[in-house]
């Protein structure tokens, strides 16, 4: 994984992606204004070090979603989109690479854990003859 990022789920900059190229920012680790994504908080105005990814920490450590400001403040429920990216890496015709993917969320008040794991084949084909 080369990149993870959390939108907030509104109208922000930190927020949605609305088009093809916030979707572009955010797996390049942008916001929707090209700022870059910083430690600590939301991932904005916390701290002004870049990093790739979003929570690293595992909870309740810092910084996690369960304390964003090393003080104990937990991201406040609502609608977040997490996307991640990997690459860039080149393919051969005929070369596949396949990336194996896990997740894992905490639900709802009684804490109930979904997890689910997937796997992706990227296959390089002949895309001219």
């Amino acid at each position: 994984m080369s990149k993870f990022v959390v939108s907030s789920g509104d109208g922000t900059v930190t927020g949605n992606p609305s088009g093809d190229e916030d979707f572009y920012r955010y797996l390049r680790g942008l916001w929707r204004d090209d700022g870059p994504i910083t430690y600590g908080g939301h991932g904005r105005g916390f701290t002004s070090t870049p990093v790739d990814f979003m929570y690293p920490g595992d909870p309740p450590m810092y910084w996690s979603m369960e304390d964003l400001d090393n003080a104990g403040s937990s991201l406040r429920p609502g609608d977040y989109v997490f996307m991640w990216s990997t690459g860039p890496f080149s393919l051969d015709v005929g070369e596949s690479k396949e990336l194996v993917i896990r997740r894992y969320r905490r639900v709802g008040l009684n804490d109930r854990v979904e997890r689910s794991a997937g796997r992706l084949l990227l296959m390089a084909g002949e895309l001219f003859d």
